[in-house]
């Protein structure tokens, strides 16, 4: 596990240090941040793959409906029988149309095994919850292991967002075996 983590570059992005005032408001901090993190990529990398990565359907329900609130292409999500589910993934890693280029992901409905090096961006929501931090810890690594793989070319870049001054801040470090997040962006 560690040496997934090492290969990788994870960015966590503490949601206290930012202005954010146009999108919090209604939508609330961390979806402002993934908004505009969203949009900083695609400004510095117009070909960027992005996967958004969360435990739970209902929260990428809500992602989903914000992005296209704010204006962006509704992203892809893994819907339908396995031919629609496979089409979905053909569009996301074969097509260079900007519409194709999130894929919503959860840890409820989410195949395992799933190879997508043709993404070098990974955003993990929040820290996954699990009955022991092993199992969470583990949940984390398969879906960074979905994009860090046999045939990934690039360096893989691990969005972590997470609330300053709360849980998700403690596990995140406790995680990361980082005594103190703070020194991240």
């Amino acid at each position: 596990m560690q040496q997934m983590l090492d290969d990788c570059k994870n960015v966590t992005t503490a949601l206290g240090e930012l202005d954010l005032q146009h999108y919090a408001p209604e939508h609330g901090s961390k979806m402002a941040k993934i908004i505009e993190t969203l949009r900083t990529l695609r400004d510095k990398e117009p070909d960027a793959k992005i996967i958004v990565f969360c435990q739970w359907e209902g929260i990428l329900r809500q992602i989903a409906r914000v992005l296209v609130a704010l204006g962006q292409a509704p992203p892809l999500q893994l819907r339908g029988n396995l031919h629609v589910r496979q089409r979905i993934i053909r569009d996301f890693t074969m097509s260079t149309k900007q519409e194709h280029s999130v894929l919503l992901l959860s840890l409820e409905k989410s195949p395992t095994g799933m190879n997508l090096v043709a993404c070098r961006h990974l955003f993990l929501v929040h820290p996954m919850y699990a009955k022991t931090e092993k199992l969470a810890t583990a949940h984390e690594m398969q879906a960074i292991g979905r994009l860090r793989r046999q045939g990934q070319r690039r360096t893989v870049v691990v969005h972590r967002f997470v609330t300053k001054g709360t849980v998700e801040e403690e596990i995140t470090c406790r995680r990361l075996g980082q005594d103190d997040c703070r020194s991240t962006k």
